[in-house]
């Protein structure tokens, strides 16, 4: 064989081998794109699975979770405000049972009097215990038996505290709202939030 022919047979052979290797380059580069791709996606669809059920879960919280709100009703004694009934209302979506409620009595002073008669002690208020209270549903809260009408109030503050179960959740909660009392245009002693809101 000439020296022509063995070196074309040797670039060819080269070639061969260059292609092969291209090839296997080229289909290793395809594979681990495609193992890239894979691992990609279900990355995603882990992280989208786990924020549905992180959503899932928060939104059966909110659901399952009681709320109250509790505001004075309308004033009946101008100057006894404890005859005023407080107005307990079930915010939440679910139903709220064996409902009690303590008056806490932070400082009374009453007419004619410069210091505190009453102080730092609460009162149960027997014989207002509710069952039930269903969602979007009000109830009054009684606190006339606290102090009579021959006992005319000067200034006062309280903390109404609703203990209370949840149809749901085998466990109890207990809700305090704090008042205090101001004399309004007409010269009714009434109720203000001491602390603006719910705990």
């Amino acid at each position: 064989m000439s020296k022509k022919s063995k070196n074309k047979s040797r670039q060819k052979q080269k070639k061969k081998s260059r292609s092969k290797r291209q090839k296997k380059t080229s289909t290793n580069q395809s594979m681990s794109f495609g193992k890239t791709v894979s691992k990609g996606i279900l990355t995603g669809w882990s992280g989208i699975v786990g924020l549905s059920v992180i959503v899932s879960v928060l939104g059966f919280a909110f659901l399952i979770y009681p709320r109250l709100s509790i505001a004075p009703g309308q004033t009946i004694e101008k100057l006894n405000p404890f005859y005023t009934p407080f107005i307990l209302e079930n915010d939440g979506y679910l139903p709220i049972r064996d409902i009690s409620f303590t008056c806490g009595l932070g400082s009374v002073i009453l007419q004619n009097s410069d210091k505190p008669n009453f102080s730092n002690f609460g009162i149960q208020i027997a014989g207002t215990e509710i069952p039930n209270l269903r969602p979007g549903k009000k109830t009054s809260i009684p606190f006339n038996r606290v102090f009579s009408k021959d006992m005319p109030i000067k200034s006062a503050d309280i903390t109404v505290i609703v203990s209370y179960k949840s149809s749901w959740l085998p466990i109890s909660f207990t809700d305090t709202q704090s008042f205090k009392t101001s004399l309004n245009y007409s010269g009714e002693l009434v109720w203000t939030p001491n602390d603006g809101r719910i705990n």
